[in-house]
């Protein structure tokens, strides 16, 4: 019997990977757009590599011996007083492992680029998920109701 672990690792992408990585990027984006009624129709995948494109977003690749199993899109903007990160998108498989493996060391990366706080949008389904699953371990979300209007 061989019983073979999977080489987990955790890639910031250049915006010439992520181009590169497109064509299996893009279906994992638009899933996660399209499973949530929060994010169906406002965001779509290609705004993703667009953002890439003008070094507004950062593109993470999370990778099983090689082969591209999750991601997830970050922005990072100035409000007053602090500085935030905010999640775009995020989607593919295998995310319980590679959350609890690379959370802590995406959390350093964004602190040591002056983030204090770490957002994202989506149902309430989903937000359940996230914070028993991906947060908590991590400290205490918060969680607060946003309120929009199509005008």
């Amino acid at each position: 019997m061989t019983v073979k672990k999977a080489e987990l690792t955790c890639e910031l992408l250049e915006h010439e990977r992520v181009e590169a990585l497109w064509p299996q990027l893009r279906p994992l984006y638009q899933a996660s757009y399209d499973s949530c009624e929060i994010t169906a129709g406002v965001c779509e995948a290609d705004d993703i590599l667009d953002l890439s494109a003008a070094e507004q977003c950062h593109v993470f690749g999370f990778f099983a011996d090689g082969e591209l199993r999750l991601t997830m899109a970050i922005q990072i903007f100035p409000v007053p007083r602090r500085k935030i990160a905010f999640i775009l998108g995020m989607g593919g498989r295998n995310m319980r492992a590679f959350l609890y493996h690379y959370l802590p060391h995406i959390f350093s990366w964004l602190r040591a680029n002056g983030v204090v706080s770490l957002y994202t949008e989506t149902n309430d389904r989903n937000a359940a998920i996230y914070m028993r699953k991906f947060m908590a371990p991590f400290g205490k979300p918060q969680s607060a109701v946003k309120l929009g209007l199509d005008l």
